[in-house]
């Protein structure tokens, strides 16, 4: 086991695996640190993304499932918007994760998995190492920079005080059942109080009779639990969604949790990077972040390798990653924040008026302000489409920006 590193990684996931990747080369030692026993194993999310981003991304076509049409239901209306040519799809997490592994290792990067960081090592205030169980044997590792991709938790950035404490965040609850009575061309956001009060519930086809069906709410505004409101959903005779499902197993079940504290103040220190959940780089429209993981990862990778040949770990060195994440993605987080402070306070009746307006949405524009592209061209076609949605609503929300 090694006991000196260039780079240590602390988590498997997206983030983690795009930031090993870009940090090898160059003779360095990197490694990422993995809890659970297999990369993609639990998953956590379920799994939907842009089919533009990821093909941007180099995420092979056959690792998703691609999607035409996108239905949207509140407690009394219903509305779906073809595409022609798809731009939605969802993902298979556990081979995309897999797919980041071993590009990562194919750069010489090693991964250890069942290895639980307990702690950072610090020296003179300064971050030098994580202390982890492998297989639970204790070790000592230490590293001349320390990427902190532990997800939600914030593992090494919360306890070195770069990160606070989340006192908001998207819980999610979700099986993945087998039916063939379900479209696997379509994805269906189900909107109100029944399934997910502040918050949003999803039927997502994965392909082969497969569907993820699931529940997310926010905390603490909702106490109420996304599987007991998930369950009830699906034990529903009368709701039409759930007799389109029916008859159906399941398969498999998914949970996780997603921060919702809007943009950090930062997210690097001596000899410190945090990204991906870790540093709330998720978007609040879908509490959707791997796309997002992927590419700032690779910025934290990139970084990373540069500071440590050239033998500045500092702060200042590393502010370079902040700088370029924020450039690129800052106002996208906030926008999203934004759209999800308002979205959560809303009522049944207000989501029967927004589904009402979608007749009047285009497709393609609607989809572009769901997954954040903020260009003026593109929120300017989205408001022409839907004066009375986009004006008074997300045009309002994107000139706080």
């Amino acid at each position: 086991m090694y006991k000196n590193v260039d780079i240590v990684i602390v988590g498997g996931g997206p983030a983690g695996l795009s930031a090993a990747e870009y940090a090898a080369g160059d003779g360095l030692c990197v490694i990422v640190l993995e809890r659970s026993k297999e990369i993609g194993y639990p998953v956590h999310t379920s799994g939907g993304s842009w089919i533009e981003e990821l093909e941007a991304l180099g995420i092979p076509e056959t690792m998703y499932h691609k999607i035409y049409d996108a239905e949207f239901c509140s407690p009394s209306n219903a509305h779906t918007l073809h595409y022609d040519e798809p731009v939605v799809c969802v993902m298979d997490v556990r081979a995309v994760y897999q797919h980041l592994a071993i590009r990562a290792s194919s750069k010489g990067v090693e991964i250890f998995v069942d290895a639980s960081v307990r702690a950072p090592i610090v020296e003179n205030g300064q971050i030098a190492g994580v202390a982890v169980d492998i297989h639970g044997v204790r070790s000592e590792i230490r590293a001349k920079i320390v990427i902190d991709a532990s997800g939600a938790s914030s593992l090494i950035a919360r306890k070195m005080g770069i990160v606070p404490k989340f006192d908001s965040y998207g819980i999610g609850a979700e099986y993945e059942l087998y039916t063939e009575t379900w479209d696997q061309n379509k994805v269906t956001f189900m909107l109100g109080s029944a399934i997910a009060p502040a918050g949003y519930g999803w039927i997502f086809p994965c392909g082969e009779n497969r569907v993820r069906i699931g529940s997310g709410v926010i905390y603490p505004n909702i106490k109420e639990s996304p599987l007991k409101l998930l369950d009830a959903f699906l034990a529903d005779n009368n709701n039409r969604l759930t007799r389109q499902l029916m008859p159906f197993s399941r398969l498999e079940f998914h949970q996780g949790i997603v921060p919702n504290i809007g943009v950090v103040e930062t997210s690097v220190s001596d000899g410190l990077i945090v990204v991906g959940d870790a540093a709330c780089q998720v978007s609040g429209v879908a509490g959707e972040g791997i796309r997002y993981a992927i590419d700032i990862g690779r910025m934290a990778g990139a970084t990373a390798k540069k500071a440590v040949t050239g033998k500045d770990v500092s702060r200042k060195s590393l502010q370079e990653y902040d700088r370029m994440w924020r450039k690129k993605y800052e106002k996208v987080f906030k926008y999203g924040h934004m759209l999800n402070d308002k979205f959560r306070d809303y009522k049944d009746a207000d989501w029967d008026r927004r589904v009402s307006d979608l007749p009047n949405m285009d497709a393609v524009a609607f989809a572009d302000v769901l997954r954040g592209n903020l260009k003026t061209t593109d929120m300017i076609k989205a408001a022409m489409k839907s004066p009375k949605l986009m004006m008074k609503g997300i045009t309002k929300i994107v000139r706080k920006l």
